[in-house]
C-alpha cells in the first residue's frame, strides 16, 4: 500500500496532470461505485489489503484469503493444513510489492511471500519470537535498502531479506499494536500505534514519539499515512484527520491548516490515499469514505448505501489504494470491495432525488433558448432552471396554479412562430398549447368529426416540417394542420393503398428531400411523400432478410449522407434509400440491447441510442458499439420511447424510468488506452498445468504461463488450451478477443467475448501463439502478446533416426555392388584365360550359373537377417507404437519377400535360358492351390489401395494337370502387375470353360496398356515409359 501511495513517477504525473481537472469536476458530483462481494466470487466481505502486481492484477486481502482479480475472476488462496507452500494463516492483514516484483504478505501467523512469477507462497519464518510464534503482520514497508520494516502486535520487527538479520523495536512502543508503517519522499521512516505517532531516528537507531496537537489526550490514532505532492504528511486519527507541514516541528489538525475545512464529521480515519493533485480520500470506520478538493474546497461524504447499498459494513472503510492507472480501490469491513475509476465518463444527471422534479419517469424532453429543461412525464411539466437548479411543476390541479390541460405530458416541441409557445402532447387528451409567459394552456380544437377524434387521441410526437405545417403521431392515426391549426390530412387505419396499416404512430421525421417517415407500433415504416402525399411501406416479412427487422418501431433518424436509422425492438436498421433494403444489427452486432427506444446524431455521424439496458454509441465507419451502463452515472437501465430529444447547440438528453440523462457527445470521451492481455493458464487434455508440476515425467511450466515466453511439449502433448484476460476492471464488457497460431493458420480467429483458444492434434514442430484485444470502444489493438510453442517430434521421425536408415541402406547398397563388381571382374579374367572361343562359351555359361546362385545367396543371407531383426523388434514394441509404425514394419516385410522373390525369378529366368529347366508335372486345384493362396497374399496391399480383388468362377471342377510351381508364379505376376497399375476400382479372376479347356482372364480397372506397346507385350525388360523419368518400377 505504501509502495502504491508513493507512485509518482513522471508518466504518472502527466497522466494526472493531464486529468486533474476533469477528475476534480466528478468529485463534486454523485458518483457510481461497482462492487465485489463474495456474491461475486470473494472469499469474505471484509477487506483489509488492496495491492496491484507488475502484471496488473489486483490482490486483495481478506479475513478468510487471499484473492486475485483480473476483472472477471477470483482466484483464492487460503492456508492448507500441512501444506508449508500454503498461506501462513487466512486473515490477511496487509500486502506490499516488493522491489524485486513479488508480493510480501502479512497474516495472523505470520510473514509470507508470493513468487508472482511461480505463483508460489513462500513461508519466511521471523526467530525473534519465543516459541517459534509468528507474531500478527499488520503493516509491511519494504524501504529503499529493500529491508523490511513490519508492523506487529509488540513493536516495529526490521528484516533483512538477504541477511536473514531481524531486531524487534518494542520498548519504545510500550508493546503497543502498530498499524501502519510509511517512509516518506524524504527517507523518513514513520510508525503508528494505537495512540500516537513515531519517527526513526537512523543515528540512535530508535523510535521517538512526534508531537502530535491533538483534540483530546485520549484520542486513538491507529490511522494511515499519507504524503502529498508538496511533501504534507496526512495522518489519520480518531478524531479526524492531522497534517504535518514539510519541516515541521508539530501535526496539527487538518481545521487548523485548512482554515475552511469544517471537521466534524471527519471522524474515526483510519486510511488516507490521494491522487498527487487536488483529490484526498479519506475512510472512516463508522462514516463512509470522504472525498476532499483542495482545488474546490468541498468534502463530500459517500456513506456506505453510495458505496455499496446491498451490504451493511459498506460504512466501514478499511483500505483505500489508487492503483497505477490512477483507479480507486476500497476495502470495507463486511461490504466487500468498491472500485471507481474516475476517468470513465459520466453523464449529467436530473431526477426527483437530486432535483425537487414531479415526474421521476420522463416521457418527453425539451430545451429552450434560456437553458431551461422542460420534463413531461406522468405527473404533468416540469420546468427546471438549471442555473438555479430550481424546479416548477406544472399539473392539471385546478385547485392550485399554473394549470396545464391534461394530466401525463407524452410529447413537447416549440412552435417556430412562437418561441413562447409549447405544444404538448397528452395522452387521451389531443393537444395544447403552453404560453410560457402567461403560464397558460390552451386545447386545440375544431368542429369536425377528426377534431374529435383528435381530442380522445394520445399524442406522441409533434412535428414542425419545413413548409409551415405541423404533423402530430396519435394512436389514431396522422394529423397534418395547417398555420391556423386547421386539419388539412388525415391518414387512418385501413386496407387502402393510402392507409395506415396500424394507426398507432409513434415518431416523425421529416427527411432531407422534405418526405415525411412515420414509425408506427405494429404497422412498420412508413414514407409519405412531400409532393404528392402518396405512401410507402415497408414491412417485415420472415422471407426477406433486407426487409426492415421489425413492424415496431420506436424512432427514426437520418444522417448526413442520407441514411436513414430505424430503432425497432428487434435491433437497429440501416436503409439505403436507392436499393430499399435494410441492414440489421442486433445484440449479437454489439448492441446492449435490441430495443432501441431513441436515435440521435451528432456532429460526427455517429449515433447514440436510449435502450433497455443504458446507452450505446454507434460508430457507423467502423460498425462498433461503446455501451454505457448504470457506472456512467445513467438514470437507470431502462430508458422510455419518446424520451429523446437534441438541441440545437448539439446537446443531447435521453429520458427513462428514473430521471434524464444530458450530455455534449464531444465531451464524452471513451476509455481509449488498449489493456494488456495476459495469458492466465495452460490446459493439456482439459487438466491445468500447474507451475513445477510434472506431467509425463518432465515441468512443462517451470514458471506461471503468465511470465512464460517459450513452453516445449512431447508429440503426445498435442491437445492442448490456453486462457487469456485483458486487464480492464471497467468497460470489460464490451472488449473482444482474437488470437492466432502461426505457423498453423493464416487468419485471426475471432473469439468474442470467450477468453479460450484450444487446438487438438497439433503435428510436432514450432508455433508462435499470439492473443490481442479491442479496447473498450471496440477498436482493435495493434500489440499482442506471444506465446512459442514447440511441440518435439517422436524419436523415429527425429532426423539423426532417419539420417541412419538412409545410412543402413546405403550401406546395403554399396555391399550389393562391392560383390556385383568382384564377381564381374572375376567373370573376365576367366574369359581372358580361354583360348578357345567354344571353352569360353562354356565357362562364361558356368560362370554366369555360378554368379547367380552366388548373387542369390549373398542377397538373401543380408536380407533374412534385416528380416528377422525387423521381427524381433516388432514383437517387442507391438503394444507400445502406434499404427503407423506397425505399418512400416509391415512395409520391411513385404519389401524384403520381394526381394527373395526377383532372387528366385533371376534363377528360374537362368535355368529357362540354359535349358536346364526341369517340368515338374501334376494334378493339382488350380483354384484352391493356386489362385487363393495368392489371394490371400495380395489381398492386405489391396485393402490398403482402396481396390477389391475377387476370384470368379462358373466351374465346379477346377483341377487340371501341369507345373504347378510354373502356373503359380505366372499368376502371381499377372495379379501383382494388374495390382500395381490399379489405384481404384478392382482387380478380377475370371475362370471359365472353353473347348474342354480351362481359360483364366485377369481384369482391372488400372492403367493399361497403348495399342502401338501390344506387339512389345513379351519382350524381356520392357516398358512404355523408360528411364529415370519413368512412373512405375518392375
Amino acid at each position: 500500500m505504501n509502495l502504491l501511495k508513493n507512485f509518482f513517477t513522471s508518466i504518472k504525473f502527466i497522466y494526472f496532470f493531464t486529468f486533474v481537472h476533469f477528475v476534480t469536476e466528478q468529485a463534486t458530483a454523485q458518483i457510481t461505485f461497482e462492487n465485489i462481494t463474495s456474491d461475486n466470487g470473494l472469499s469474505q466481505n471484509s477487506v483489509l489489503a488492496i495491492c496491484e502486481d507488475k502484471h496488473g492484477f489486483i490482490w486483495l486481502g481478506t479475513k478468510d484469503g487471499l484473492n486475485r482479480y483480473d476483472g472477471y475472476n477470483l482466484i483464492t488462496y487460503y492456508n492448507e493444513p500441512y501444506d508449508s507452500e500454503s498461506l501462513s494463516g487466512n486473515s490477511v492483514l496487509s500486502i506490499t510489492e516488493g522491489s524485486d516484483g513479488n508480493l510480501y504478505i502479512g497474516t495472523q501467523c505470520g510473514l509470507d511471500k508470493f513468487i508472482i512469477d511461480e505463483d508460489k507462497i513462500i513461508r519466511i519464518p521471523l526467530q525473534y519470537f519465543p516459541d517459534n510464534r509468528q507474531p500478527y503482520i499488520r503493516a509491511i514497508l519494504e524501504d529503499v535498502d529493500k529491508n523490511l520494516w513490519l508492523g506487529t502486535d509488540e513493536g516495529v520487527l526490521f528484516y533483512n531479506p538477504a541477511t536473514k538479520y531481524e531486531k524487534l523495536y518494542s520498548k519504545e512502543f510500550e508493546n503497543e499494536i502498530i498499524w501502519d508503517l510509511f517512509q516518506d519522499s524524504r527517507g523518513t521512516i514513520w510508525a503508528s500505534s494505537a495512540r500516537k505517532i513515531y519517527r526513526y531516528n537512523y543515528k540512535s537507531d530508535l523510535f521517538f514519539e512526534f508531537p502530535v496537537k491533538m483534540k483530546n489526550l485520549n484520542e486513538k490514532i491507529h490511522g494511515d499515512f499519507y504524503e502529498d505532492i508538496k511533501g504534507r504528511l496526512w495522518i489519520g486519527a480518531g478524531k479526524g484527520v492531522y497534517i504535518l507541514e514539510k519541516n515541521a516541528a508539530v501535526a496539527v489538525p487538518i481545521a487548523e491548516y485548512f482554515k475552511w475545512v469544517d471537521d466534524k464529521d471527519l471522524k474515526d480515519i483510519y486510511t488516507i490515499n490521494g491522487d498527487g493533485e487536488n483529490l484526498i480520500w479519506m475512510g472512516s470506520l463508522d462514516y463512509g469514505l470522504f472525498c476532499m478538493n483542495l482545488k474546490t474546497k468541498k468534502i463530500i461524504n459517500y456513506d456506505g448505501g453510495s458505496i455499496n447499498p446491498l451490504l451493511s459494513g459498506a460504512d466501514n472503510i478499511s483500505n483505500i489504494t489508487i492503483d497505477k492507472s490512477g483507479r480507486l480501490w476500497i476495502g470495507t469491513n463486511g461490504g466487500g470491495l468498491a472500485f471507481w475509476n474516475p476517468f470513465n465518463p459520466q453523464f449529467a444527471l436530473m431526477n426527483n432525488r437530486r432535483l425537487a422534479m414531479k415526474n421521476k419517469s420522463v416521457r418527453a424532453i425539451y430545451k429552450d433558448d434560456d437553458n431551461n429543461v422542460w420534463i413531461g412525464g406522468y405527473e404533468g411539466l416540469d420546468k427546471i432552471k438549471r442555473r438555479y437548479k430550481k424546479v416548477t411543476n406544472y399539473s392539471n390541479t385546478p385547485d392550485k396554479k399554473p394549470v396545464i390541460i391534461g394530466k401525463t405530458v407524452i410529447a413537447i416541441a416549440e412552435d417556430p412562430n412562437n418561441k413562447n409557445n409549447l405544444w404538448l402532447g397528452l395522452e387521451n387528451k389531443g393537444v395544447s398549447i403552453f404560453n410560457k409567459i402567461s403560464e397558460s394552456s390552451e386545447r386545440i380544437a375544431g368542429k369536425s368529426s377528426l377534431f374529435q377524434d383528435l381530442l380522445e387521441s394520445s399524442v406522441y410526437n409533434i412535428l414542425f416540417d419545413s413548409k409551415g405545417f405541423v404533423w402530430l403521431a396519435t394512436s389514431t392515426g396522422i394529423y397534418k394542420l395547417n398555420k391556423e391549426k386547421q386539419i388539412i390530412k388525415f391518414y387512418g387505419e385501413g386496407t387502402g393503398d393510402n392507409d395506415l396499416i396500424n394507426k398507432r404512430v409513434v415518431f416523425l421525421m421529416e427527411d432531407l428531400e422534405f418526405n415525411i417517415w412515420a414509425a408506427t407500433n405494429r404497422g412498420g415504416l412508413v414514407k409519405i411523400n412531400g409532393d404528392n402525399g402518396q405512401l410507402e411501406k415497408f414491412v417485415h416479412s420472415d422471407k426477406d432478410i433486407n426487409s426492415v427487422a421489425s413492424d415496431k418501431i420506436y424512432s427514426l433518424a437520418q444522417d448526413s449522407f442520407g441514411y436513414m436509422w430505424i430503432g425497432t425492438d428487434s435491433g437497429l436498421d440501416k436503409f439505403y434509400p436507392e436499393s430499399k433494403k435494410f441492414e440489421h444489427f442486433y445484440k449479437t452486432s454489439g448492441l446492449p440491447n435490441n430495443t432501441i427506444y431513441g436515435i440521435l446524431i451528432d456532429q460526427e455521424n455517429n449515433l447514440w441510442l436510449s435502450t433497455n439496458d443504458g446507452l450505446s454509441k454507434f460508430n457507423p465507419k467502423t460498425n462498433t458499439f461503446y455501451n454505457y451502463n448504470i457506472r456512467f452515472q445513467l438514470q437507470g437501465k431502462e430508458f422510455n420511447s419518446g424520451a429523446f430529444y437534441q438541441a440545437s447547440d448539439g446537446e443531447m438528453f435521453f429520458g427513462g424510468i428514473k430521471g434524464v440523462n444530458s450530455f455534449y457527445p464531444a465531451e464524452i470521451k471513451g476509455i481509449s488506452n488498449f489493456p494488456k492481455v495476459l495469458l492466465t493458464n495452460l490446459w493439456l487434455f482439459n487438466e491445468r498445468v500447474k507451475v513445477g508440476e510434472e506431467v509425463n515425467g518432465r515441468v512443462i511450466l517451470k514458471k506461471a504461463i503468465t511470465s512464460s515466453g517459450e513452453i516445449e511439449l512431447n508429440y503426445n502433448q498435442n491437445i492442448i488450451g490456453i486462457n487469456f484476460v485483458a486487464l480492464e476492471y471497467f468497460g470489460n464488457k464490451n472488449i473482444l478477443y482474437a488470437y492466432k497460431l502461426e505457423n498453423f493458420e493464416e487468419e485471426w480467429n475471432i473469439s468474442g467475448l470467450r477468453k479460450y483458444a484450444s487446438y487438438v492434434k497439433l503435428p510436432p514442430g514450432k508455433y508462435n501463439f499470439k492473443v490481442k484485444s479491442t479496447n473498450s470502444e471496440g477498436i482493435w489493438s495493434n500489440s499482442f502478446t506471444a506465446l512459442k510453442i514447440i511441440i518435439h517430434p517422436p524419436i523415429w521421425n527425429t532426423w539423426y533416426i532417419r539420417g541412419l536408415a538412409w545410412v543402413l541402406g546405403i550401406f546395403i547398397l554399396f555391399v550389393i555392388v562391392v560383390i556385383f563388381k568382384k564377381n564381374l571382374r572375376t567373370k573376365q579374367i576367366e574369359l581372358e584365360k580361354q583360348k578357345e572361343i567354344s571353352e569360353k562359351l562354356i565357362r562364361v555359361d558356368k560362370l554366369k550359373d555360378n554368379f547367380l546362385a552366388q548373387i542369390s545367396h549373398e542377397i538373401r543371407t543380408p536380407i533374412n537377417s534385416i528380416l528377422s531383426y525387423s521381427s524381433l523388434v516388432e514383437e517387442d514394441v507391438q503394444e507400445h507404437v502406434s499404427e503407423e509404425l506397425k505399418f512400416s514394419f509391415d512395409s520391411i516385410r513385404n519389401a524384403g519377400q520381394r526381394i527373395i522373390r526377383t532372387v528366385d525369378l533371376i534363377l528360374n529366368f537362368s535355368e529357362v535360358q540354359s535349358g536346364m529347366y526341369m517340368y515338374n508335372e501334376s494334378v493339382f486345384d488350380f483354384v484352391e492351390e493356386v489362385l487363393e493362396p495368392i489371394h490371400s497374399e495380395f489381398i492386405l496391399l489391396a485393402k490398403k489401395k482402396g481396390i477389391v480383388l475377387n476370384i470368379k468362377t462358373n466351374n465346379s471342377n477346377t483341377r487340371i494337370r501341369g507345373d504347378q510351381y510354373s502356373i503359380t508364379q505366372i499368376m502371381a505376376n499377372l495379379v501383382e502387375n494388374a495390382m500395381k497399375y490399379t489405384f481404384d476400382g478392382y482387380v478380377e479372376i475370371n475362370i471359365d470353360e472353353k473347348n474342354g479347356k480351362l481359360c483364366v482372364d485377369v481384369n482391372d480397372t488400372g492403367v493399361g496398356i497403348s495399342q502401338e506397346f501390344l506387339p512389345s507385350l513379351f519382350n524381356p525388360f520392357t516398358q512404355e515409359t523408360e528411364g529415370y523419368t519413368r512412373k512405375f518400377e518392375g
